[in-house]
Order: C-alpha cells, then sequence, then structure tokens
C-alpha cells in the first residue's frame, strides 16, 4: 500500500518541487564533473521538470531525448502503479 501512495505521488512531489533547486542547483554527473563534458543525460531533470510544467520548447533545449524519456516514463509508471493497484485487489 505504501508503494502504491509512494508512486501515485511522486509527480505531484516533482511537479511542486522548487525551481531554484531544479535550475540552479549542483550538477551531480560523474562524467560531467570528471571530465567537463555533458552526457547524453545531462539535463534530462530539467528536461522534464520543464516538460511536467508543459514548457515543451523549453525543455527540448535542456534536452532533447526528452521527446523519447518522457512518454516512456509516463508509460511505466502507469502501468507499475496500474499493476501495483491490481495486486492489492
Amino acid at each position: 500500500m505504501f508503494f502504491i501512495l509512494f508512486l501515485a505521488a511522486a509527480p505531484f512531489v516533482f511537479y511542486f518541487w522548487p525551481s531554484e533547486y531544479i535550475y540552479n542547483g549542483h550538477s551531480i554527473c560523474l562524467f560531467r564533473n570528471l571530465l567537463g563534458t555533458e552526457c547524453y543525460g545531462c539535463g534530462m531533470v530539467r528536461a522534464l521538470y520543464s516538460a511536467i510544467h508543459l514548457r515543451f520548447a523549453e525543455s527540448v533545449t535542456y534536452n532533447m531525448l526528452v521527446i523519447i524519456v518522457a512518454p516512456l516514463l509516463l508509460y511505466v509508471w502507469g502501468k507499475t502503479l496500474y499493476r501495483g493497484i491490481k495486486s492489492e485487489n
């Protein structure tokens, strides 16, 4: 039951998370911190944050792969939530 509540609440927590932590925070990417260049995943959190706030043009500027990752993430989230609710019954 706790897992289902956590999974259902996660997008809402991400939506209401303060934007200054997302846009101005320090990067935790090891590839970027060690080698000084961006990896393919760099900017994905900012891109997803912009997409969830319906700022799609801004989202694509942070990371072009958000076009693929966002729908897949939504599908996996929905499928996992559905299976969790189904297994509780």
